[in-house]
């Protein structure tokens, strides 16, 4: 089995016949996976957790169309990684960095989410529909935008547009910037559902 990058170049070979065990001995061997196609690959129970390979990242990965069902990601960068139409259906995503990732219209069906990182993500179109760790409230606010909340130790992180911060941050760009409208309204009263939420 080989494993190439989006340029056509054999980042790492070995004796598995499938792309999720040669994915997994590829990670247990350090090499990295920066820019790899895997998009449509089945991947279906994938155990990239960070005990196993601490400040690795997975970064740039094409997982487009990718099965990650039931994957086991905990704590794994997968900045800029490309998840479109992904199946993450009940993946464990605690602690995964998925900064400036591409998840559009990915299936997080059952997903868990908590202390991930979603700054710059695209979610549009993604199903939440029983995802644990993460709340999404919307559309809302003066760009008719989604909200979402993820949990995090120190307290619930909110992502809307290009906005990602803490929910006491979020609190103090409502009262900068809308302090006297109704999206200053409907701003408070979705603060407020997470803070009883987180």
């Amino acid at each position: 089995m080989k494993l190439k990058n989006t340029y056509g170049d054999v980042i790492f070979t070995c004796r598995r016949r499938s792309v999720k065990t040669a994915v997994e001995e590829a990670a247990h061997n350090r090499k990295s996976l920066c820019g790899v196609e895997l998009s449509g690959a089945n991947l279906r129970n994938l155990d990239l957790q960070i005990k196993y390979y601490k400040g690795f990242r997975h970064n740039y990965v094409n997982l487009k169309n990718a099965d990650l069902s039931y994957a086991d990601l905990t704590g794994a960068k997968l900045i800029g990684c490309d998840l479109e139409s992904a199946n993450l259906h009940g993946a464990n995503l605690t602690g995964v960095d998925l900064t400036n990732a591409y998840l559009y219209r990915t299936n997080l069906e059952r997903t868990i989410f908590g202390q991930t990182i979603i700054k710059g993500t695209t979610l549009e179109g993604t199903d939440l529909f029983q995802a644990q760790g993460i709340l999404n409230i919307g559309p809302i606010g003066s760009r008719s935008d989604l909200l979402y909340a993820v949990r995090h130790v120190d307290g619930p992180m909110i992502k809307t547009g290009c906005f990602w911060g803490t929910l006491d941050d979020f609190l103090r760009n409502i009262d900068r910037d809308h302090s006297d409208d109704k999206d200053g309204e409907d701003y408070l009263a979705a603060a407020e559902l997470i803070r009883t939420w987180a």
